[in-house]
């Protein structure tokens, strides 16, 4: 059912165009469930033994492997009769965990021999005249189409770019739409069903869900689309080599000085209502009241932050896939500054369940986004706890660590 082709991203001289829209859709409702098996001895994608970091279990890197083998073979048969896409919302901001969906869509496509022939960026330049003159210069409705950018802002949480969408299905009912998987979530009924009868009378619209939970509210609602479920896009930086994410001079280094122990990552962006970074100092007094606990003289140093922290300015003149291929550069180098982190955000614990990186997942509240994204992909990726408190994620930790001294004492 799948074919898997060698995984290599796509250059930087794309023709892009700045813009953001909205997504409608329509098609006789016809929802599938794939899955595939590779074996344990077949590698997908690149030899990804150059540099450490790989998922720490054989079981996590099946896994992996299977999901990529999904993705490829999915997406091999929506694809097909269409050579190059407009990518709708291009993640041009700080979080970087969209940049590494992108790139990930950017690997998968250049794996099946398609090409971008433009990306959108902003609801606020959003122009269909000028997309639908490069969908032309390009061929044309026959070979040419739309494809959405997945992630987690199907809905009214990021409004934007769910209007974005919804503009682009109004105004290209002559063009193929196809979506990389997404998880939804819409506060307000009025903006589901607007959603819900923009995308219908689409004839050609088909929508990807990245969790089970959003995949049952797609199949219920919008019945008069294709309804696929599939891993984060992400899933496809399996296929890279690890170095491709560090940045050069720390790859010339002979050994990478890690400065701290324990790293607590909190969201401070629209979805960070669990207000972890608040917790900060009851975090680190937890962590080393469990220190005494477990009998460890040694001090632990713990720091705070988010990725959200540095951007922007600094990309003024660099290509749109240059500026996400950085950006995760510095999600690599910022979850590796210290020797496990404790984290909020759903692409902290995909990357560090891809790469090897010693973990504990915090989330609370009823959104549950990491939780239902784990539950449906990441099951085999057992090296990962999760905690709904500081205070339980520091007891989590403090188990990571004395499991890593026990590691260092055996060699």
């Amino acid at each position: 059912m799948s074919r898997l082709l060698p995984g290599i991203l796509i250059g930087s001289g794309l023709l892009v165009f700045f813009l953001q829209i909205l997504v409608v859709s329509d098609r006789q409702n016809h929802v599938t469930l794939r899955t595939t098996v590779v074996s344990p001895e077949t590698n997908v994608c690149v030899d990804n033994t150059q540099f450490p970091g790989q998922p720490e279990t054989p079981e996590c890197a099946l896994s992996f492997e299977n999901q990529v083998e999904l993705l490829l073979g999915v997406y091999e048969d929506l694809l097909r009769d269409k050579e190059g896409f407009v990518l709708v919302g291009f993640p041009d901001h700080a979080n970087k965990g969209d940049s590494a969906i992108f790139l990930g869509e950017e690997t998968l496509l250049r794996m099946l021999n398609k090409t971008i022939i433009g990306m959108t960026v902003w609801l606020s330049s959003y122009d269909k005249q000028k997309i639908r003159a490069v969908l032309e210069a390009a061929g044309g409705a026959s070979v040419a189409g739309i494809i959405f950018h997945g992630g987690g802002n199907f809905g009214d949480l990021y409004p934007d770019h769910q209007i974005m969408r919804e503009h682009v299905a109004a105004d290209f009912p002559d063009y193929s739409i196809r979506s990389f998987p997404q998880t939804i979530a819409f506060n307000s009924e009025e903006n589901l069903q607007r959603a819900v009868d923009v995308f219908g009378r689409h004839q050609d619209l088909q929508l990807a869900a990245r969790d089970l939970e959003s995949f049952d509210l797609m199949h219920e609602r919008f019945r008069a689309n294709s309804i696929e479920m599939l891993p984060d896009a992400a899933t496809m930086l399996f296929c890279l080599p690890r170095e491709m994410f560090i940045y050069a001079h720390d790859r010339q280094k002979s050994e990478i000085k890690i400065p701290e122990d324990v790293l607590l990552q909190a969201r401070t962006d629209l979805e960070a209502g669990q207000n972890h970074g608040k917790g900060f100092q009851a975090f680190r007094d937890d962590l080393q009241r469990s220190q005494g606990e477990s009998n460890i003289s040694t001090a632990v140093s713990v720091i705070a932050g988010d990725w959200l922290d540095e951007d922007v300015t600094k990309y003024e003149g660099i290509s749109l896939p240059d500026r996400a291929l950085d950006r995760v550069r510095a999600a690599n180098k910022f979850l590796t500054s210290a020797r496990a982190y404790v984290s909020d955000r759903l692409h902290a614990h995909i990357l560090g369940s891809l790469w090897g990186l010693r973990h504990v997942v915090l989330e609370e509240g009823e959104y549950a986004k990491i939780a239902r994204y784990d539950q449906t992909w990441l099951q085999d990726c057992r090296t990962t706890t999760f905690a709904h408190n500081t205070h339980d994620a520091a007891k989590e930790m403090q188990k990571l660590l004395c499991q890593g001294r026990h590691s260092q004492a055996e060699k």
